[in-house]
């Protein structure tokens, strides 16, 4: 993303060039000497000059509509693949915005490979409560660090699970605690027992293009393991798999783990940045240092939650007014 004051000179740059071409061709007109009369007319000039004009510049309205349509796309894509989106909320109104991030952010930069299978049976974004609320067309009460909201096509109504947090803490410890109450509230929403996580495999055999039907059917011990994305888009598939061939689960809980950590840990989640603190500044990766560095003044931050998801907003963009 071009800084704003870098668009703004290159657009200044461009008026300026635009201006003496103009004065020339001015002064050519009144019998003045032809500035371009080396190279040819004001028009073989022109083409010559290539300064580049940014086609939209950024502003806060922009950055929020780009945020909905991430959420948007993940929540198509959710239900297109019949799994539940889960949503970490950062409720931008209050100052509390960090702390779902940090909770979950450490969740993900530590959970163990069985963790990340289990996180994998639903889509995952981030966004505000008032983005998640517009959306996906449900309520949201309170400030839960998460939701886990359900589309109507395969399970029902339209519904909505909020996954709260009662443990607390600033040490690596406390930080440790609140990240796998975390995760027991998501395991326990999504897949509580076999029976829940069965209506998820039908409902992702539903949605299963034909075309992959017959290998994830046969999708065992003697099969090679799914693509990690492909293992992340159909997981509970990977999971039925492994239940019915256990000389396989090593490899398939690996395609499946390495397909979280690839679209939600190398890169963030829709919706979010990764950013990283040490209590005294920090920055979001990504972004130009000079535009998204943290003042000091920080406190304390365990290092377990260190690298966490922030709901992230440019500085720097150009108020649309």
């Amino acid at each position: 993303m071009a800084d704003a004051s870098h668009d703004r000179r290159q657009f200044l740059a461009f008026l300026g060039s635009t201006a003496a071409l103009s004065a020339s061709a001015c002064r050519s007109a009144s019998g003045a000497p032809r500035a371009a009369a080396a190279h040819g007319s004001i028009e073989e000039v022109l083409p010559q000059i290539t300064v580049p004009i940014p086609s939209t510049i950024d502003t806060p309205a922009t950055q929020a509509a780009r945020r909905a349509e991430q959420l948007n796309t993940a929540w198509q894509r959710a239900r297109s693949l019949g799994k539940p989106l889960l949503v970490v909320l950062f409720p931008r109104d209050s100052g509390r915005h960090e702390d779902a991030g940090r909770v979950f952010g450490g969740l993900l930069n530590h959970a163990t490979r069985d963790e990340l299978a289990c996180l994998a049976l639903a889509e995952l974004a981030c966004a505000t409560v008032a983005d998640a609320e517009r959306v996906c067309g449900v309520w949201i009460g309170g400030s839960p660090p998460c939701a886990l909201i359900d589309a109507p096509e395969l399970g029902g109504a339209l519904s909505i699970t909020p996954l709260l947090v009662h443990a607390s803490g600033a040490s690596d410890s406390g930080a440790e605690q609140r990240a796998r109450a975390l995760f027991d509230a998501i395991r326990d929403a999504l897949a509580p027992d076999q029976a829940a996580l069965d209506k998820l495999i039908a409902r992702s055999l539903a949605c299963l293009p034909e075309s992959k039907r017959a290998w994830f059917e046969g999708l065992g011990a003697d099969c090679d393991a799914p693509a990690p994305a492909d293992a992340l888009a159909h997981a509970a598939l990977v999971h039925r798999a492994a239940a019915r061939s256990p000389a396989a689960a090593d490899k398939l809980w690996t395609a499946l783990a390495a397909g979280a950590q690839s679209q939600w840990i190398a890169q963030p989640p829709p919706g979010a940045h990764w950013a990283v603190s040490t209590g005294c500044g920090g920055y979001v990766e990504g972004e130009s240092t000079s535009t998204a560095n943290f003042a000091c003044g920080m406190a304390m931050v365990p290092h377990y939650s260190r690298r966490f998801l922030c709901w992230y907003e440019r500085s720097d963009a150009i108020d649309g007014g």
